[in-house]
């Protein structure tokens, strides 16, 4: 007698046979298919009856899991640390969230405080009673139309912007807006009167940069003088001064006395006089842009506490008041000059303790920066560390020579670069930067197939440093950690072999090349490291 399992093979059998050739099945066949369907049938049957409760059964406890989970999750979220936290902690943590630039803080739902208004409710009531978080603001209309729609909708955004931060607060407010035409500059003109005038009083931090149409003059400069008591930070970048009635600013900050930043920009440019009232002599930095280099003389000769200044002057062969200016505190200079600069500039002014200085020629200008009286010039850079030049200078060896402290010096014209190498391979030359440490090369040739190719030959830097050999500073040992080339392909292959031979010499060097955007460039460094 067959077994079951061969029994159940031969049925097996029997069907997979007919369902391949498709035939009908015989007689004896369908006897034997029909006690199988049958047999099939009380067996699901039983199955059927097992699998009934247990499904049930599952069902249930999934329906119960799902249950827990979520009372596990609610117990996890009001037990959480971040709920027992007082409020006055989370606020300084929301505080803590905001940009630490006034000119980052735009009303973005991607970043405090509206990012924090989405988390939860308590979240948002917190933030919206917490003033400190709605006192900065950036308005941009530069990208924007400034349309009677786009004005409604900025000053409405603001106003409900700084109503949150309350009345006692101290705001700051960046108010960008370029306009092209005399309707926008209504558009400029109602934001000023409707949103900054009434808040004078409060602004901590106040930017306005309102390039205008024609001869147009935002009221704000000839309103009435207000109590800046809480104003710290001010900046006027605008054009077409020339054409407003300087006569009629009347705007004053000499109430400000926490007032320690100025920035103005064209503000000054063509003005015979300094229309602005400002406390001159406690700002701490001081920023202008295009301004004749004698009313600069007048500013910085009552300028005694200003620790950094960053100016822009135009037409220095201008005549320069005969003032005698003492910047006991200026610790960082950066000044740029539209034509090749005049000697005369820096001959009556003294930094004892300047520490940075930055001089940027235009590129247009035929002759390099020079000094009529190197003496006192050398004297007032004896404590530099950082020494910057983009453009031409005059006699840049003798000025290292007079300023051994500097660790950080940046070229970018090519005679100067030459004039360098030419110091530093000396045999009988003195020898110059003693610490140089960074070494920042910026190329002031952009298009090479427009210009001359550079003198930085191909063995420049590696000639630079290897002259060291002559005994003022052994192979090897040189301070000279980095040296940051910042330029195209074009330029990198100039200087490939130098910075392969560079690397021989002393493996210590850092080179940097800014940006690599070739395959070239790659394969440069590669081979370099």
């Amino acid at each position: 007698m067959d077994s079951p399992s061969s029994e159940s093979k031969t049925i097996q059998s029997i069907i997979d046979t007919l369902l391949s050739t498709g035939d009908n099945p015989s007689e004896t066949e369908v006897k034997t298919l029909r006690l199988h369907h049958s047999a099939c049938a009380e067996e699901i049957l039983e199955i059927d009856t097992i699998v009934a409760p247990l499904q049930r059964q599952i069902l249930e406890m999934q329906m119960k899991r799902t249950v827990l989970q979520t009372e596990h999750d609610s117990c996890a979220v009001l037990l959480a640390p971040i709920r027992r936290v007082l409020p006055e902690i989370l606020q300084a943590i929301f505080l803590a969230c905001l940009p630490a630039e006034l000119e980052d803080c735009y009303p973005d739902q991607s970043q405090a405080p509206l990012l924090l208004c989405q988390v939860s409710s308590q979240w948002r009531t917190l933030a919206l009673h917490t003033p400190r978080l709605w006192s900065n603001l950036v308005i941009d209309l530069c990208e924007k139309a400034t349309s009677v729609v786009a004005l409604k909708r900025c000053t409405r955004l603001t106003k409900t912007w700084l109503r949150r931060s309350g009345s006692h607060v101290p705001i700051s407010l960046y108010f960008k807006s370029h306009s092209r035409s005399s309707d926008e500059n209504s558009v400029i003109e109602a934001f000023m009167t409707s949103v900054v005038v009434p808040r004078l009083h409060r602004f901590r931090e106040l930017l306005l940069d309102i390039t205008v149409h024609g001869g147009y003059m935002p009221s704000i400069l000839s309103h009435k003088p207000a109590l800046f008591e809480r104003m710290e930070r001010f900046a006027l970048i605008t054009n077409y001064m020339a054409r407003w009635d300087i006569n009629a600013i009347t705007l004053s900050l000499m109430s400000a006395k926490r007032l320690h930043t100025v920035n103005l920009y064209d503000v000054l440019c063509d003005a015979p006089t300094i229309p602005l009232a400002i406390p001159w002599g406690q700002l701490t930095s001081l920023k202008t842009g295009v301004v004749y280099p004698g009313p600069l003389v007048v500013i910085l000769s009552q300028c005694i506490n200003l620790e950094h200044g960053d100016f822009s002057v135009y037409n220095p062969s201008f005549p320069i008041p005969a003032l005698d200016v003492i910047m006991p505190r200026l610790s960082s200079l950066k000044i740029r000059f539209s034509t090749g600069g005049d000697a005369s500039f820096f001959d009556r002014i003294k930094f004892p303790v300047l520490q940075n200085l930055q001089i940027k020629t235009d590129e247009t200008s035929d002759g390099h920066f020079s000094w009529a009286n190197p003496g006192h010039f050398y004297n007032e850079l004896r404590n530099l560390t950082t020494l910057t030049f983009a453009g031409g200078i005059s006699d840049l060896a003798n000025l290292l020579r007079h300023t051994p402290s500097i660790a950080s010096l940046t070229l970018s014209s090519k005679d100067n670069l030459d004039e360098l190498l030419e110091a530093m391979t000396h045999d009988k030359a003195p020898y110059i930067a003693p610490i140089l440490e960074i070494l920042h090369i910026k190329p002031y040739w952009t298009k090479l197939q427009h210009s001359p190719a550079p003198s930085l030959g191909s063995a420049i830097l590696g000639a630079m440093v290897s002259s060291r050999r002559a005994g003022r500073t052994p192979p090897g040992t040189s301070p000279l950690q980095q040296i940051v080339f910042e330029g195209g392909p074009e330029h990198l292959a100039r200087i490939r072999p130098a910075l392969i031979r560079l690397k021989l010499y002393f493996p210590h060097i850092t080179v940097i090349t800014q940006p690599v955007r070739s395959s070239f460039a790659i394969s440069a460094l590669r081979d370099f490291y």
